[in-house]
């Protein structure tokens, strides 16, 4: 009898871990691609329109930003191993993003037309003239992050990385520059939602905006802050997650705010086209 009772506290036990285990697995799973899933609503609706709409592709700059300098940070303060594969995860989804929003965006199809309409002369300049060239885009304050062509975003996007990786590595022993890049990283995240907001009220406009994009982004930040705390990660991340959080609720108002008010007068058109007929 004792060796029975003995055995099912075990196989409880055993069942038990399995258990946690099985929930750790869940748990990993949801931080790592939660946060990614809403922007494949949103690269539906840009490939389906064939516009950005008025999604702003300065969350592409953010989120790949923010990555990135967050696993330099990682390297220098280890934290979560879940953040650090949520973050090489967003940067590939940004990308992918990025990628598609520079196809359609109104600026890079100007800069097509331009490029096209030059002389053929200057397109077969040589490679340095085009390193030359690509160097000082980047470099153009005017036109930051509004560039008509991908390999420029690319370009800059590597000397962003090489610029940190190598600080990171020469003061790899300073508390304060680890925590700096650290600080730096949850600062532009932050802002996450900052140009999306900022591009409603001044487009007065929402359409091309995916709502799942919205939803997951009060949700996952929700989700996340919760982690955070819970989980004890660094200040810094926690301080990010809360003010994403305001950001949050803002830009669902901001949304019915410029929504409703259309489908409104649209509703009103056609009833009252329809008064007209009869």
């Amino acid at each position: 009898f004792f060796f029975q009772a003995e055995d099912g506290i075990r196989d409880a036990q055993e069942s038990r871990g399995l258990g946690d285990v099985y929930k750790r697995q869940i748990l990993s799973f949801v931080i790592i691609f939660a946060p990614v899933i809403g922007y494949f609503d949103q690269y539906k609706v840009i490939v389906k329109t064939q516009r950005l709409g008025s999604f702003s592709i300065d969350v592409c700059f953010i989120l790949i930003t923010a990555n990135i300098l967050r696993i330099i940070f990682w390297f220098g303060k280890r934290f979560d191993t879940n953040l650090l594969f949520q973050s090489v995860f967003m940067i590939m989804a940004q990308l992918v993003l990025l990628r598609e929003c520079v196809k359609h965006a109104d600026f890079a199809i100007y800069h097509r037309e331009i490029v096209e309409k030059e002389d053929p002369a200057k397109k077969n300049r040589d490679k340095e003239g085009q390193i030359q060239t690509r160097v000082k885009k980047v470099l153009d304050k005017s036109h930051f992050w509004r560039w008509g062509n991908f390999r420029i975003y690319s370009d800059f996007l590597l000397i962003f990385t090489i610029t940190f990786t190598v600080l990171a590595t020469l003061f790899q022993k300073s508390t304060l520059m680890i925590e700096f890049i650290g600080t730096v990283s949850t600062t532009i995240e932050a802002c996450l939602g900052l140009p999306q907001l900022i591009s409603n009220y001044q487009t007065k406009n929402t359409k091309g905006l995916s709502v799942p994009l919205i939803i997951s982004w009060f949700i996952g930040d929700s989700l996340k802050t919760v982690y955070f705390i819970v989980g004890g990660q660094p200040l810094q991340f926690i301080l990010c997650g809360v003010f994403q959080l305001m950001v949050d609720t803002l830009i669902p108002v901001s949304y019915t705010h410029l929504t409703l008010p259309t489908i409104y007068s649209v509703q009103i058109s056609v009833v009252a086209g329809s008064l007209k007929k009869k």
